[in-house]
């Protein structure tokens, strides 16, 4: 288990990172916009750092659950397969085929819950 200060160390810095990326991104000029019309485009960046602070618990929970990965990589890469088969093919020419594939998807299930 990680240590709670330096949880909190970690947790201090994070949010230190996030107020200065704000900062940066309001001083910045804003975009143009092609009419008059609706809000402000705002660049991806910023939108990105206005949504973490609703996301905090998302974005630490593999500090408080071990289990939990870093990333979803590894959950991608085990789909990547089959997605492709199912995009080349278009569909299943035999019953035995869509088995096979729909028991690939519940062991993936499994391998993660």
């Amino acid at each position: 288990m990680i240590p709670q200060s330096l949880k909190q160390r970690l947790k201090r810095i994070y949010n230190s990172i996030l107020e200065r990326g704000l900062e940066d991104h309001q001083a910045l000029p804003p975009l143009s916009r092609n009419s008059n019309r609706g809000r402000l485009k705002r660049r991806v960046g910023h939108n990105l750092l206005l949504r973490f602070p609703d996301y905090v618990e998302a974005v630490w929970r593999f500090l408080e659950q071990p289990f939990v990965p870093f990333t979803n990589n590894q959950a991608e890469r085990d789909l990547r397969m089959m997605k492709s088969q199912q995009k080349i093919s278009g569909g299943f020419r035999f019953r035995e085929s869509a088995e096979n594939f729909i028991q690939n998807i519940f062991f993936n299930f499994l391998k993660y819950t």
